[in-house]
């Protein structure tokens, strides 16, 4: 005879066994798979897509475990049938629940684990490829100095600083393009500088003299000459704390009023957004003064605000080259990462992208097209872009986004026209809530995706390309799905434990078995099918709320009668 938990036991049994068993088969289906297909991925991201998919077979792994413990109980007419059913479908709620926790919460917390672990190592793939592009133009700017080109020499050295910025061998680099530069200036423009000097000579005697009107006329000269003296600035600052005024600039030496100088007007262009100008200014000071500590942090501030807000096509290219477009990279592809999106800018317009990538928390898009169709869905022009970013807007609200787009398609030279300072920016209205889903869903598979961010999309699916219609299926299914799977395990639990009574005095042959685990299998897949369908019908003649209660209702009743028919099975067996 056998213990009245037994039935409890084999189904928690035969659910842990069969869960283990359909992890292994996937993990191993899809190591063969990638692999077949070019691609290779760390064990980890193996085994967190793995758990993924098993989400989809769990429902059938439940069915299986509630055949087998239920077709395999026994029942003695000593036993109350309420006492020997009470645990196994307390647990078979429990599983349901579980299901329920998995598909809610536990694939969200997978995918998203995944972004980030494939995140970090594309990051550490592009730092990498990052060091060899920095040592690259290092070396180039160095031949470029040798061989007297100045301004090639100084362009490849501030790309090498674009990787690094505190890299003291390409500072020390820099020191020596502008020396060589200040030599060649005072040798082509001898007659401006010696006018400039006699202007300061004679400013600062009048200043030695304390005649500072007659002082600032010549220094205000100088100025007029050179904007940036550090001389002229430098006693101009003397003059007004000569007179208690305010200095125009914090300085203790002639090169620091030069600094504050060009930076105080960099810090006007910043103010008013002109940030690509304030940009291009604030780096070429930061390359002449990288050790005040204000330039430093102005550096910072404005590259962080334009890294925001735009992006450089060095950067995107280099993402791209480091592990998109690299076919020496491939076996560092990153899964889930490089899907493409579809974003309906307006009603008649359209943005596809053919993938995209998460990087340094942003999120860029790459062979983009603006597509603009007419009234029947006709394409009517299409623009071509290599580069784009979904962006904060320069002091914006948090809803309010830009997407920038770069590198236009050009139809007459059949090749990308590439600008750091041109710019497409399309505003659009979007929560950070929904780019954090889109960053973990590029491609919006809704039936991974949780329901509480469903529930956050459900305003805005429509800018990316889907109906609300699909959106209330997702939300419908998610919410019925654990109680309809309640009913149909407690209904599978109730025909096999009744089976198994009805035919205890004859042989079970293998055949039968197979008949049971295969009839399970397709019942399932019916039930799933006829759910689906019956949702459908539902979400066209009633609202989405409304059809949830009804079928929360109607299965609820359902559940209760099949259980009291359980109750009554001795009466019931022949």
């Amino acid at each position: 005879m056998k213990k009245e938990h037994s039935i409890t036991t084999r189904l928690i049994l035969d659910f842990l066994i069969m869960s283990i068993i359909t992890i292994a088969i996937i993990l191993i289906a899809y190591v063969l798979y990638s692999r077949g297909e070019g691609r290779e991925y760390t064990l980890f991201t193996y085994v967190l897509l793995s758990l993924i998919f098993y989400k989809t077979y769990i429902p059938y792994i439940i069915s299986l475990s509630v055949y087998f413990s239920f077709f395999k109980a026994r029942y003695l007419y000593q036993e109350s049938i309420s006492k020997v059913i009470a645990t196994p479908i307390a647990v078979i709620v429990l599983l349901v629940s579980l299901y329920a926790v998995y598909d809610y919460s536990f694939v969200n917390f997978f995918i998203s684990t995944v972004k980030e672990h494939n995140y970090l190592k594309d990051m550490r793939i592009y730092y990498e490829h990052g060091i060899k592009l920095k040592n690259e133009a290092y070396e180039k700017a160095k031949e470029e100095l040798t061989k007297g080109n100045l301004n090639s020499a100084s362009v490849f050295a501030e790309e090498a600083l674009f990787y690094d910025k505190d890299d003291g061998n390409t500072l020390l680099l820099i020191k020596s393009i502008q020396e060589e530069k200040a030599k060649q200036h005072e040798k082509y423009h001898q007659l401006e500088i010696n006018n400039i000097k006699n202007l300061i000579r004679q400013g600062t005697k009048e200043f030695s003299s304390s005649n500072y009107i007659e002082a600032s006329k010549y220094f205000n000269k100088v100025i007029a000459l050179d904007k940036y003296n550090p001389l002229a600035l430098y006693y101009m600052n003397r003059i007004r704390i000569a007179r208690n005024e305010k200095p125009l600039f914090k300085s203790n030496t002639t090169e620091e009023a030069s600094v504050y100088g060009r930076l105080a007007d960099i810090i006007v262009l910043y103010e008013n957004g002109r940030l690509w100008e304030a940009y291009d200014a604030v780096s070429k000071l930061y390359m002449h003064a990288p050790n005040i500590p204000e330039v430093n942090n102005y550096y910072s501030i404005i590259r962080n605000a334009i890294s925001r807000y735009d992006f450089f096509i060095r950067e995107a290219k280099e993402i791209r080259d480091a592990y998109i477009n690299d076919s020496t990279m491939t076996q560092y592809s990153s899964d889930l990462n490089h899907n493409g999106i579809n974003l309906m800018i307006d009603k008649d317009t359209l943005l596809s992208a053919a993938s995209t990538a998460i990087f340094k928390d942003s999120f860029y898009i790459f062979d983009v097209s603006i597509i603009k169709l007419d009234s029947d869905l006709k394409i009517v022009q299409s623009d071509n872009y290599l580069y784009g970013k979904i962006a904060d807007t320069f002091k914006g609200t948090n809803n309010s986004k830009n997407i920038i787009l770069k590198a236009k398609f050009d139809e007459n030279k059949k090749d990308y026209t590439y600008s750091d300072t041109n710019s497409v920016v399309i505003p659009i209205t979007i929560s950070y809530s929904t780019v954090n889903v889109i960053k973990n869903y590029s491609t919006l598979e809704l039936k991974y995706i949780s329901l509480a961010d469903l529930f956050v999309l459900r305003n805005e699916l429509k800018k990316f390309g889907y109906s609300d219609k699909e959106l209330n299926f997702q939300l419908f299914i998610k919410n019925v799905e654990p109680i309809t799977y309640l009913l149909l395990f407690i209904i599978i639990a109730y025909y096999s434990f009744r089976f198994r009574l009805s035919i205890s005095s004859t042989p079970f042959r293998f055949y039968n078995k197979i008949t049971g685990v295969v009839g399970t299998i397709i019942l399932v897949l019916v039930y799933k099918v006829i759910i689906e369908y019956i949702a459908t019908l539902f979400l066209m003649f009633s609202e989405p709320v409304l059809s949830v209660i009804i079928i929360v209702v109607l299965s609820t009743i359902f559940i209760l009668m099949v259980i009291l028919q359980m109750a009554r099975i001795p009466r019931d067996v022949r």
